[in-house]
């Protein structure tokens, strides 16, 4: 469950970053989401919390379905649960402060070319 969870939260992230064309929100979620599974003192994606900065210090009960259990929320139903309304809030506010949801289409683009040029020193005579 944790590898399907982890690949959902890879489309939330891209969703935002798909829609906008920026890497703003993809980059926010992600750092607010581990810092918060940090900040409450759950693992995040099975590593170990950082004991330090956590507020509380917790021990996962109840069934690791829905839990997650020692790997963090990513491998239960809670994580499904937050990817879901994370991926649906990402997507209202885009729509609300953007307009209608279509795929950016700037992120297909090849950059330009841009053509090197050579220090003067390193020219060769004509």
């Amino acid at each position: 469950m944790s590898t399907g969870n982890i690949v959902l939260a890879g489309m939330m992230l891209a969703s935002g970053y798909v829609t906008t064309g920026r890497l703003a929100i993809p980059m926010g979620l992600h750092f607010s989401w581990n810092y918060c599974q940090n900040l409450f003192g759950m693992q995040v994606s099975g590593q170990t919390t950082f004991s330090y900065g956590s507020l509380f210090a917790r021990e996962p009960i109840g069934d690791p379905f829905v839990t997650g259990g020692s790997f963090g929320p990513e491998a239960g139903l809670t994580g499904l649960v937050a990817i879901v309304i994370g991926t649906a809030a990402t997507l209202a506010w885009i729509r609300i402060t953007t307009g209608p949801l279509r795929i950016d289409t700037s992120i297909a683009a090849p950059p330009p070319l841009v053509r090197a040029s050579l220090p003067r020193a390193l020219e060769r005579p004509a």
